[in-house]
């Protein structure tokens, strides 16, 4: 018996519906555009050492300026879609923090190299690049569906992080034993509309 592994990407693109089969988890189905926030970073020509000795080199390498890099997919009826706002990510070396800003002008700031699994998007840079976007074109990270949240005040501010669901959400609502301030559980049906808080111990009904 022979197996195939086969990967299904979903356009980002605002309310499109439009999914394709890849051969890999990588490279998008033929026609699709991979829009990666490293695009912008020269790629090296011909034989290349990735990681040169440090004491050789002035100037980070091209492997380490693409670390905290992310990507988009976008079908072929939507392959400008991101044009006003595209990700742009530099590394500086393994785990260190990252560069990011945006095609639209905007130096969002730095964020780590690494992934951060209680907040969505989980990715560090791709959350930063996310959270300064247009509500139109956060569309891709829930497609439509009830989004989940907590929501804390730290030194005046209003700080929300956004999860995957509303079980996850709610574990990191969790009274903490070290006696940290416990999270407001959120939630919202549309981007760009207000939090509304979820009662506790409660699922909401949709």
């Amino acid at each position: 018996m022979s197996t195939e592994t086969l990967t299904r990407f979903r356009c980002d693109a605002p309310h499109c519906p439009a999914n394709g089969i890849g051969s890999d988890s990588i490279t998008p189905p033929d026609g699709w555009t991979k829009l990666q926030s490293t695009a912008h970073i020269p790629v090296p020509q011909g034989p290349f050492n990735p990681y040169p000795a440090r004491g050789r080199r002035k100037s980070l390498s091209y492997s380490e300026r693409c670390y905290g890099g992310f990507s988009l997919h976008l079908c072929p009826d939507h392959p400008n879609a991101f044009d006003a706002h595209q990700p742009r990510t530099d590394g500086h070396g393994y785990k260190s923090n990252v560069s990011v800003s945006c095609s639209c002008g905007a130096r969002i700031g730095s964020a780590p190299a690494a992934t951060m699994v209680s907040r969505y998007p989980s990715h560090a840079t791709e959350h930063a690049w996310f959270q300064h976007l247009p509500a139109e074109l956060r569309w891709y990270l829930w497609r439509g569906e009830r989004q989940w949240a907590t929501r804390r005040v730290v030194n005046g501010f209003e700080i929300v992080d956004q999860h995957r669901s509303e079980e996850q959400a709610r574990k990191m609502a969790e009274p903490s034993p070290y006696g940290y301030t416990t999270p407001q559980v959120v939630y919202r049906d549309t981007e760009g509309d207000p939090w509304t808080a979820a009662p506790a111990d409660t699922a909401v009904t949709p």
